[in-house]
């Protein structure tokens, strides 16, 4: 290799290694605005005010976002007071099961205000819905 070859190949090196340290500057992502939106129900199962419902029915929720299951815990009721099974929540869908077999007759559920999404936005609205087995 010729002098000429060598300082040629340091020149390449060196302005590789400029625009490769250039490229690589490790920056957090800018993001967007804070979500200060409160999650908002998109659906229930069973249907509020819907008749005949199966006795081993489980109460569905979906929100307009990811939401926090722990939040929902103390903030639940439902009469005739009826024991759980499961309280909680994956994603945007919120679920109850019920330990026995729901009774014949008409099922509130009321849920307060104050049960956060995944960035912890609370609520500022109640749910209550009925429906008849």
């Amino acid at each position: 290799m010729t002098r000429e070859d060598r300082i040629v190949k340091r020149a390449f090196l060196s302005e590789a290694a400029v625009l490769f340290a250039a490229c690589a500057v490790m920056e957090p992502p800018q993001g967007g605005p804070k979500d200060e939106t409160p999650p908002e129900v998109l659906s229930i199962v069973p249907e509020p005010g819907s008749a005949g419902v199966s006795s081993d029915a489980s109460i569905r929720i979906s929100f307009s976002e990811k939401i926090d299951g722990d939040s929902f815990k103390k903030r639940v009721a439902v009469y005739p007071p009826l024991e759980f099974d499961k309280v909680g929540a994956k994603g945007a869908e919120f679920e109850m099961r019920f330990k026995e077999a729901i009774p014949e007759t008409t099922v509130c559920v009321m849920i307060r205000s104050g049960y956060t999404d995944y960035h912890k936005v609370k609520s500022r609205k109640d749910i209550s819905f009925c429906f008849a087995t």
